[in-house]
């Protein structure tokens, strides 16, 4: 992405006299897509919940596997995974976002 040349030298011939131009245009920057993917639900374990994945791609071989940004990932409920990928010199920025669920752990309840 940026500004390129093109340009083009005709040294002539018997009959015309040699010529020359050039002309700038803008390569604009490709877009990104990131997709964050988690499973619908997990179950709780007392720890933080880190089931999901992220990827980023693009043209020009983009291809990124990051680490998701997790919200609310270690009690029962709904918790969110994200990841915002800024972009860089060739490919414009892109984010996403994922709910899942944290279903409860089961119990034992044994009498005496």
């Amino acid at each position: 992405a940026g500004t390129a040349t093109a340009s083009y030298t005709y040294a002539g011939d018997t009959n015309h006299s040699g010529s020359s131009d050039s002309e700038n245009f803008t390569i604009d920057p490709a877009s990104s897509t990131t997709t964050v993917s988690c499973p619908a639900n997990v179950t709780y374990t007392g720890s933080a919940q880190t089931p999901c994945t992220v990827s980023v791609t693009g043209d020009g071989g983009l291809s990124l596997a990051p680490t998701a940004s997790y919200l609310n990932n270690t009690n029962a409920g709904t918790a969110t995974a994200s990841y915002t990928y800024a972009g860089d010199a060739n490919h414009s920025g892109s984010s996403d976002s994922e709910n899942f669920t944290i279903d409860p752990a089961s119990s034992t309840t044994t009498s005496m």
